[in-house]
């Protein structure tokens, strides 16, 4: 409560906070960011915005949400404006984390699209709050062509449609280009009244932050590249602060010396052959 009342001191900022989730969450959040009140600020947003238990609190924490929010590789501002494509990167991540879906490493991409679909409420929670969905292999018919979106989704806060194209392995510089298309003919076709413009996700394996900025540098449609993991390997080395690395570093000569400790003590019960009601060695 010191820690807490040192990390918020002024008075109607703590009575906000304590208002909106519990005691037990604010613990969790002292524990991972001690006083670093802007993280912990932005966690407590995300609780009560998803209305997360202590449980889910730990399990963000722990996929590193505050570095993965916002984070994919978009043209949004500069196909949409500061304004709107900041407000549009926002609600993206990277990686997006799907362990809740089983597939096999030589998944194919309507094997993911069908787990995901069957776990559609768990997905909406990792997409974030806004999205809705609106379906799965969307028809669209350009030219006399027809095409077949893999996931569609409306964001009511942006009042935009949001195409997600699943990939299997690397993000290649193509995907973009049919992305355009697909969004194109998604404004022509589905967008009415005051929808905004429509955006694109490319969900891979992995891609290229390189490759991928270069492919949608000069594209006029507001595209994002991101990967997908279902088994989360989220590398937390560096983040561990030095002073706590040094003491981690330092474990196994705390383990040895307890080990010498444990067998010296035993060996001198053994030798003294203690008798009943005859107080043990010193464990100091």
């Amino acid at each position: 409560m010191r820690r807490f009342a040192a990390l918020w001191p002024e008075q109607p900022i703590v009575q906000t906070l304590s208002a909106q989730i519990g005691w037990s969450h604010h613990q969790v959040l002292l524990d991972a960011f001690g006083d670093q009140n802007a993280l912990h600020g932005r966690y407590v947003a995300k609780a009560v915005e998803h209305r997360w238990s202590v449980r889910e609190l730990k399990g963000q924490i722990d996929l590193k949400l505050h570095l993965r929010y916002g984070a994919a590789t978009a043209n949004y501002q500069a196909a949409l404006g500061d304004i709107e494509g900041h407000a549009a990167l926002a609600v993206t991540k990277d990686p997006y984390i799907l362990d809740f879906i089983d597939v096999a490493e030589d998944v194919k991409e309507r094997e993911l699209e069908d787990a995901l679909v069957s776990e559609i409420p768990t997905f909406l929670r990792e997409l974030g709050v806004g999205f809705a969905f609106y379906g799965r292999q969307q028809p669209l018919d350009v030219g006399g062509q027809e095409f077949f979106l893999d996931l569609l989704f409306y964001h009511h806060r942006l009042r935009r449609f949001v195409v997600i194209d699943l990939k299997i392995g690397e993000f290649e510089a193509q995907f973009a280009g049919k992305m355009a298309l697909y969004l194109n003919a998604v404004d022509e076709q589905l967008r009415q009244g005051d929808d905004a413009q429509s955006i694109g996700l490319i969900l891979c394996t992995n891609h290229n932050k390189t490759v991928a900025k270069f492919a949608l540098h000069r594209s006029g449609a507001p595209i994002a590249v991101a990967d997908w993991q279902t088994d989360p390997r989220v590398d937390i080395a560096d983040d561990i602060p030095g002073a706590l690395r040094a003491e981690l570093a330092g474990l196994p000569e705390v383990r040895d010396r307890l080990t010498s400790h444990v067998k010296l003590t035993a060996e001198r019960v053994e030798a003294r052959q203690l008798r009943p009601g005859e107080p043990s060695p010193d464990p100091g």
